[in-house]
């Protein structure tokens, strides 16, 4: 039926189009910490974590002796958003542009069979405090990921006339929003070789804010004699508060002079028990021989419900990340590879590799890059940069997607933080 590729679908799939690129154009990935450390460095940043950054990279570095005894980050923040497929370079290119077939055919290959991914990650953490060898902090977090069935957007690209029947069901997603209370701590627990070997932990109450998950997600649509017919449907969770805790465990050690070697376990617990106001809905809506002629939104088969749920447990996945630097007066250096222990949001079981270093050309001003492969974001590279004045510490870090630069590659993550050393 021509005449529904023409009045149904034309506007939709070309107004869905470029407004779903202009929305997924502002990507990062994450999975590392939202710290300018971690991202300045593109990932490898743990081992080179000390003082106040060990309690956010690896708590057994919280053991090693500092020049400092107090420290206070005022103020911590990063953000980020990521997909699979396309960037700011292809909004920059298709939008506002009638797409020719070229076009489209460009946009569809750079989307994977199995869907377009796309995931958020925020952190906030206020007053992180460092004394000695323990550390304490409050953080908000927030990670949010999803899939958006590829057919959909052939769908919105080619209309359906070619085609009789779509079914899409790759389409899913889940988020969740918490704050939690941080206690860490490191010191040395023996001696090997004559070296000696850190211990640390991170300990953390956590608070559950929102949980949402689709359960199941699946639509039709078919070119029928008397019109358009399709049927959709969702079911998914969503939960308004729960409680749970947290446990990283890390060990390192000093093998050689300068050389440091590091091992962490995060996430090794992290389950929020969701128990309020869970709520298990349900959306359905279907149709029959829908034409132009004849459209009214009673056609529209529309079902809703929504009913309490039972309590469940969830939180991010386990890690393992594993790193070796030199830690010189002007020159730092590390490799890390990390690797998540399951799937889920976001977070990939493909290894990660990490490379990363600072060089101060003067005392007050470190300067960082780093680049990664592997892992839920394919390769990605980070810049950095510290200003140290007095008591008081400014970092910055960027890490790009796909891209050298700010505006290349599929989008940007960036983090901030204010310290101040007693």
């Amino acid at each position: 039926m021509k005449t529904l590729r023409t009045t149904i679908v034309h506007g939709l799939r070309q107004a869905l189009a470029i407004s779903f690129v202009l929305w997924a154009s502002t990507v990062v990935s994450s999975g590392d910490p939202m710290t300018p450390l971690s991202l300045g460095t593109a990932g490898a940043g743990t081992v080179l974590g000390f003082g106040i950054d060990a309690a956010f990279g690896n708590p057994a570095q919280l053991g090693w002796q500092q020049p400092s005894r107090f420290q206070l980050r005022l103020a911590g923040l990063g953000a980020g958003l990521a997909n699979n497929s396309l960037g700011l370079a292809d909004y920059r290119r298709y939008n506002g542009t009638d797409l020719d077939a070229q076009d489209k055919a460009a946009i569809l290959s750079n989307i994977p069979l199995d869907g377009l991914r796309l995931r958020t990650d925020g952190n906030v953490s206020a007053l992180a405090t460092r004394l000695g060898r323990w550390s304490l902090r409050a953080d908000g977090f927030g990670v949010v990921r999803g899939r958006l069935d590829r057919q959909l957007l052939e769908l919105l690209f080619y209309g359906n006339a070619d085609r009789a029947a779509w079914t899409f069901a790759n389409t899913d997603g889940e988020g969740m929003a918490g704050g939690q209370v941080v206690l860490s701590h490191g010191r040395a627990i023996v001696r090997l070789w004559g070296r000696a070997l850190y211990a640390g932990f991170s300990a953390s109450y956590i608070r559950g804010l929102y949980y949402a998950r689709s359960e199941d997600a699946r639509a039709t649509l078919a070119t029928q004699e008397g019109g358009l017919s399709g049927a959709a449907r969702a079911d998914w969770i969503t939960a308004e508060g729960g409680s749970g805790w947290g446990l990283d465990l890390g060990l390192a050690m000093e093998p050689w002079p300068q050389w440091v070697a590091a091992l962490k376990l995060e996430n090794a617990v992290h389950q929020i028990r969701w128990d309020r106001n869970v709520r298990a809905r349900h959306y359905e809506t279907s149709f029959e021989n829908l034409t132009v002629d004849n459209f009214d939104d009673s056609l529209l088969v529309t079902t809703e419900s929504s009913r309490p749920g039972a309590a469940f447990s969830r939180g991010l996945p386990p890690s393992i990340r594993a790193g070796l630097g030199r830690i010189g007066n002007r020159l730092r250096v590390a490799t890390e590879l990390s690797v998540s222990l399951r799937d889920g949001l976001g977070a990939s079981t493909r290894p990660r590799l990490a490379g990363g270093v600072e060089y101060s050309p003067i005392h007050l001003l470190p300067l960082r890059f780093g680049a990664a492969v592997g892992g839920e974001s394919g390769w990605a590279v980070g810049w950095g940069a510290g200003l140290l004045l007095g008591p008081v510490r400014l970092d910055t870090g960027i890490k790009i997607d796909k891209g050298f630069w700010v505006g290349s590659g599929r989008g940007m993550s960036g983090a901030l933080s204010l310290d101040m050393s007693f």
